[in-house]
C-alpha cells in the first residue's frame, strides 16, 4: 500500500554514502614539508617523515629534526543528493583535527652508520554523522495520494581510525645511497550504523511502521613492514619503498541486525508483509587486511633554488575475503535461516604526486604540490568494511620558515570528489542481504569538499 513511499525513504540509507576512507590511500599526509609536497616525497630526503615515506632516506639525513607536533585543522563536507524524487537530503559539516605526526631518532651513538627512528601517526581517519527527519502528510511523497501522515528518519553513522606505530632501521651504503626497513603495529577501530525509520497512519486510521538497523564495530591489531632504498647524485635523489600487506595478531567484533514491519506490501501482491527479525552477537574474529604496495619517487634540482619533487605508488589487489563473520541465525517470523557477513574486497590502484619547492632565502622556502587519491573499492562488488568508491584530488601551497634551530610549516590545503551511486530495485548493498533491506530505483550523488590549515613545528 505504502511501498513506494518507504522505498524512498530506506534508499537514502545506502551505506556506501557513508563511506570509510580506507579505500583512499593518500588522503593525509604526514610531517613538515612532506605535507605540503602532497607526499611526493619517496625519493626525496626532506625530514624524519622518511621514518614513513621511505625507510632509507632517514639515515642521509643530515641534520635529522625532531617533528614536536604536526597538526591539521580540517573542515570537511559530505553531502547526499538523491535524484529520484525524495525532498530529503542528507548533509554532514565537520571541523576537527585530520591526523598528525611524532617522529624523531633514538640516539644511540653505539650504532655507527645505522640509524634508529620512531614514527606514531594516524594513517586512516574518517567521521561521518548524516542524519534527515521528516514529519509530514502521505501525499506529499511522490506517487503517493492516500490521505495520512507519516515521519521518516535516516540516520548514518561512520568512525573510522586506524593508528600506526613504527621503529625504523637505516643504513647508509657509502655516502650517497641508504636502505631501511620501518617494522609497524597497526590498530584498527572501525564503527558502522545504519538505521531507518518509517511510521505512517492513513485517514482511516490503518497503521504501518518499518525499522531496519545494522550496527556493527570491530578493533584489530596488525602488522607491516616497509622497506625503501633512497640514493643521491648531483643534485637528483631517487628512492623506492615496498610494503607488505598486513597480517592480523589480536581482533575482536560485535554486530547487531534489526528489521521489522507490518502494515506494508512490500512486494506488491496486495498483501500484508510483516517481518521481524533480530540478532546481537559479540565476541566475533574480524580481521582486516592492507595490501602490498611499491613506490617510486625522484626529485631533481634545475637551479640551485628550485627543486621537483614527483612519487608515484601502487596498491595491489586485495581479494575479496570475510571480515567479520557473524553466527547463523534464525529470521523469528519466518523461521527461515539466514547467513551474514561483512566483506572486504580491493582493486589495484596507481596514485601519484608531483610538489615544487623554492628557497626564496636561507630561512625561507614556497611549496604546491598537486595529488590523486583513488579509490580502490570495486564498482561491481561486495566491500562492504571499504565502501568508498569516489576519486579525490588535492592541491596544497605553503611555506616553511626557520626560526634559530627550529622549523615552522604552514599550509592550506583543499581538496574536493564525488560519485554518483545508481541503484536498481532491491539492489541496495549491505553488510548482510539477505532481503532485509528495501531497495528503490534511482541513484544517489555524493560530494566531498575539504579544507585543511597545516600546522607543523620541528627542533
Amino acid at each position: 500500500m505504502l511501498r513506494k513511499a518507504l522505498c524512498l525513504v530506506v534508499a537514502l540509507a545506502a551505506p556506501g554514502a557513508a563511506a570509510a576512507q580506507d579505500a583512499q590511500y593518500w588522503t593525509y599526509q604526514f610531517g613538515t614539508r612532506a605535507n605540503l609536497l602532497g607526499g611526493a616525497v619517496v625519493g626525496s630526503v626532506v625530514d624524519v617523515s622518511a621514518t614513513y615515506y621511505n625507510p632509507g632516506a632517514l639515515a642521509l639525513i643530515e641534520e635529522p629534526e625532531f617533528i614536536a607536533t604536526s597538526k591539521v585543522f580540517e573542515l570537511a563536507q559530505i553531502a547526499l543528493e538523491p535524484d529520484f524524487g525524495s525532498q530529503i537530503d542528507l548533509d554532514n559539516l565537520r571541523f576537527d583535527l585530520a591526523p598528525g605526526f611524532v617522529g624523531g631518532l633514538i640516539p644511540f651513538g653505539f650504532l655507527g652508520d645505522d640509524v634508529v627512528g620512531y614514527s606514531i601517526f594516524t594513517r586512516h581517519q574518517f567521521k561521518a554523522n548524516l542524519d534527515a527527519t521528516r514529519v509530514g502528510t502521505l501525499d506529499e511523497l511522490p506517487e503517493v495520494t492516500e490521505e495520512g501522515d507519516f515521519l521518516g528518519l535516516v540516520q548514518l553513522r561512520q568512525d573510522m581510525s586506524e593508528l600506526w606505530v613504527g621503529i625504523t632501521w637505516s643504513r647508509r651504503l657509502g655516502r650517497r645511497a641508504a636502505i631501511g626497513v620501518s617494522t609497524y603495529v597497526a590498530s584498527r577501530n572501525q564503527k558502522y550504523t545504519n538505521r531507518v525509520l518509517f511510521e505512517s497512519m492513513t485517514a482511516g486510521l490503518e497503521g504501518a511502521f518499518s525499522t531496519q538497523e545494522i550496527n556493527w564495530s570491530y578493533w584489530d591489531y596488525r602488522v607491516l613492514l616497509k622497506a625503501g632504498i633512497a640514493a643521491e647524485w648531483q643534485g637528483l635523489s631517487l628512492g623506492f619503498t615496498l610494503t607488505t600487506p598486513s597480517l592480523s595478531v589480536f581482533n575482536s567484533g560485535k554486530a547487531l541486525v534489526n528489521s521489522a514491519q507490518s502494515g506494508l506490501d512490500t512486494d506488491g501482491d496486495g498483501t500484508d508483509n510483516q517481518l521481524f527479525a533480530a540478532t546481537f552477537q559479540e565476541g566475533l574474529s574480524a580481521s582486516f587486511k592492507s595490501p602490498l604496495s611499491l613506490a617510486v619517487g625522484a626529485s631533481y634540482s634545475p637551479r640551485v633554488s628550485t627543486k621537483i619533487h614527483f612519487s608515484t605508488e601502487y596498491f595491489g589487489k586485495v581479494d575479496e575475503r570475510t571480515v567479520m563473520d557473524l553466527d547463523d541465525f534464525e529470521i523469528q517470523s519466518s523461521g527461515d535461516t539466514v547467513s551474514a557477513n561483512l566483506n572486504q574486497k580491493l582493486d589495484d590502484v596507481l596514485n601519484f604526486a608531483l610538489g615544487v619547492e623554492h628557497e626564496f632565502s636561507p630561512t625561507v622556502a614556497g611549496y604546491a604540490s598537486f595529488r590523486t587519491d583513488f579509490s580502490a573499492r570495486p564498482t561491481e562488488a561486495r566491500a562492504d568494511a571499504v565502501v568508498a568508491s569516489w576519486d579525490l584530488y588535492f592541491i596544497t601551497a605553503g611555506s616553511a620558515f626557520r626560526i634559530g634551530t627550529a622549523d615552522l610549516t604552514l599550509g592550506v590545503s583543499f581538496g574536493w570528489g564525488g560519485e554518483t551511486i545508481r541503484r536498481g530495485p532491491a539492489s541496495i548493498p549491505t553488510a548482510f542481504e539477505q532481503g532485509l533491506v528495501i531497495g528503490a530505483p534511482g541513484s544517489l550523488k555524493v560530494k566531498y569538499r575539504t579544507l585543511r590549515f597545516i600546522l607543523a613545528f620541528s627542533i
